[in-house]
């Protein structure tokens, strides 16, 4: 099993500063990041139930499987599985990135 930590900085649409003839630069705007737990495994015997989504009051955002084509001896179909935690919302700074100008 390999839990994989993802994160994603949330950002407005760049907005051009200053004078667009001579300075040329845009801001980019955030507004946090997120964070978001993966689990992937390769030998998975049981899957996730509806109730552990997030729609039905579950923490997890989203499941694919793959079945194996073969299965245990006590006849129990193997899976390729990926599971999404929901992602959590944290500061920016925490994953090393702020807001700055960049050109283009």
């Amino acid at each position: 099993m390999t839990i994989v930590t993802s994160y994603r900085l949330r950002v407005g649409s760049p907005q051009p500063a200053g004078n667009m003839y001579l300075d040329r630069y845009f801001v980019l705007q955030t507004f946090g990041a997120e964070s978001q737990d993966s689990t992937m495994c390769e030998d998975k015997e049981t899957l996730l139930v509806s109730d552990d989504m997030n729609g039905l009051g579950g923490e997890y955002q989203s499941a694919n499987y793959k079945g194996k084509e073969f299965v245990t001896i006590d006849n129990v179909r193997i899976f390729d599985a990926e599971e999404n935690l929901m992602p959590v919302f944290i500061d920016e700074d925490y994953i090393g990135i702020s807001a700055g100008m960049f050109v283009p």
